[in-house]
C-alpha cells in the first residue's frame, strides 16, 4: 500500500457505496446503476434522523468557516476510478458548496485527500476500523472549556467560535461558564 497527500478534484472521486454508514440503509446499493448511486448517496449522508451530535449542517457550517477540512478524505484508486472510502460526507458537502452559486466554486473545486494505491481489502477494513469504531480521542468538557475561554481572550469572538464549530453556541457557552465558575 502507498499513500500520497494531494488535493483531487470533488469530480474525479465517486462516493463509497459500501461506505458502513449508508450501506445497510442504501435500497439501491447492489446491482443498481452508478447514475442512481451517484444521486442516492448524497441524500442518505444528509439523513436528518441520523442520531450523532454533530449534524451535517453544522459540520457544512463548520467547512465552510474554516474553507477547508481538518483532515483529509481518504480515496482509494479501483482501476480508473478514485472512490472515497473515509469522509464522504465531507465529500458530499464539497460538492455541494461547489454547485451553490452563491460560492466560490473555485475555492471548492478541489477537496484536501490521502490517495491509497494498492489497497487491499483488509488494509482498507483496518483504516475504517480505526475511523469510526475507535475514532478520535475527545477532549474533556473541561479541556474545551478552557480552549474556548482561552480563544476569547483576543484570538476570537463568540461569533467567529460558533461560525468554526458549527452553531453550538449554547453547548459552549455553558462550558466556558462551568470552567469560568
Amino acid at each position: 500500500m502507498s499513500k500520497l497527500h494531494k488535493e483531487i478534484p470533488i469530480n474525479d472521486i465517486k462516493f463509497d457505496s459500501k461506505n458502513p454508514r449508508i450501506k445497510y440503509v442504501n435500497p439501491w446499493a447492489e446491482g443498481s446503476d452508478e447514475q442512481m448511486q451517484t444521486q442516492a448517496i448524497p441524500s442518505l449522508l444528509k439523513d436528518p434522523s441520523e442520531s450523532s451530535k454533530y449534524s451535517y449542517g453544522s459540520l457544512k457550517a463548520s467547512i465552510k468557516a474554516a474553507s477547508t477540512i481538518v483532515n483529509p478524505i481518504w480515496v482509494k484508486k479501483v482501476d480508473n476510478d478514485l472512490v472515497c472510502i473515509e469522509g464522504n460526507t465531507r465529500l458530499c458537502i464539497y460538492k455541494e458548496l461547489y454547485e451553490d452559486p452563491n460560492e466560490d466554486s473555485e475555492m471548492w473545486e478541489k477537496i484536501p485527500a490521502i490517495l491509497y494505491e494498492n489497497l487491499s481489502s483488509e488494509e482498507e477494513h483496518k483504516l475504517k476500523l480505526t475511523a469510526h469504531v475507535v475514532g478520535t480521542r475527545e477532549w474533556t468538557p473541561y479541556s474545551r472549556a478552557c480552549y474556548v475561554n482561552e480563544l476569547l481572550e483576543g484570538t476570537f469572538s463568540w461569533d467567529q467560535i460558533v461560525d468554526i464549530v458549527g452553531g453550538r453556541r449554547n453547548q459552549l457557552a455553558n462550558l466556558a461558564q462551568a470552567q469560568a465558575d
